[in-house]
């Protein structure tokens, strides 16, 4: 899912003419018994870090991106689980 995300986020700051020079991502996924008692991934939270070249776009723009990748994001879409984004702008 962290994967898909950053694809999508990269080709939403390509097209808006923007450089990439660092992408890393802390993701997190949360393991707990459902109400049917099994085993399952219920939580997944991805803690993107983007560095640009300059200019780097504004805070409000960087969140922008990361919310169209989200929704972009074939994998995210296709999951059961909440999916939460926190990204460090």
């Amino acid at each position: 899912m962290a994967s898909c995300h950053m694809l999508f986020f990269l080709h939403i700051a390509a097209w808006a003419g923007h450089v990439i020079e660092r992408y890393e991502d802390q993701a997190v996924g949360v393991m707990a018994r459902t109400e049917q008692g099994r085993q399952a991934i219920t939580e997944v939270t991805l803690r993107p870090q983007v560095t640009f070249a300059a200019p780097t776009p504004s805070s409000d723009q960087q969140r922008q991106w990361h919310h169209s990748a989200h929704e972009q994001c074939f994998i995210a879409a296709s999951v059961r689980c909440a999916v939460r984004v926190e990204p460090a702008v």
